[in-house]
């Protein structure tokens, strides 16, 4: 545990292959037409954004930093079209707290999810690195594609994630090289 508390997954020391060392594998998502935050912004009154991650279908993710930890998270903002009864909402808020109990060196760890002004979101491990689909796009615009031990490696490394996650009930519905 560094002195910010823990270290981001892809900091984390890992036998690799030469090139998978700090490669993250969460998808981060995101949402057009959500609400955009803006740098220096406060969210939930404790969350200082520092800038935008990405968007996709499910909702956007931002750098922030936590105020009352002291530490940089990633915070996921739900797109309120994900979240329309609240059965949806209620089932976002179980899968955080079954998430957040996952301790394992290919899983994001969730540390708290909740809904302010109507907008649900999730908190979680701000990871540094390339995601897996920038380094695989890497390798092939070099034209040195990954051997059959790397790419077991790779493989192994992500069913080992998706192994603590089945053990903690969770079933991931939504896995992407991001």
């Amino acid at each position: 545990m560094g002195q910010d508390g823990p270290e981001p997954v892809a900091a984390r020391p890992q036998a690799t292959p030469d090139g998978f060392a700090g490669l993250r594998t969460h998808d981060y998502g995101a949402a057009a037409g959500q609400t955009e935050l803006a740098k220096g912004q406060t969210f939930a009154r404790r969350y200082r954004i520092e800038g935008l991650i990405g968007a996709g279908a499910s909702g956007a993710v931002y750098r922030a930093h936590d105020t009352r930890m002291g530490q940089d998270v990633a915070l996921k903002l739900i797109h309120p079209q994900r979240l329309r009864s609240e059965a949806a909402r209620q089932r976002l808020l179980a899968e955080a707290l079954l998430t957040r109990n996952i301790r394992h060196r290919n899983v994001v760890a969730v540390f708290d999810a909740d809904e302010v002004d109507g907008v649900a979101y999730m908190v979680m491990e701000l990871l540094q690195g390339d995601s897996l689909r920038v380094w695989a796009n890497g390798r092939l615009a070099k034209a040195a594609p990954c051997t059959m031990a790397e790419a077991a490696t790779v493989v192994e490394a992500i069913l080992d994630g998706l192994e603590a996650a089945h053990t903690a009930n969770v079933i991931h519905r939504d896995l992407k090289p991001e």
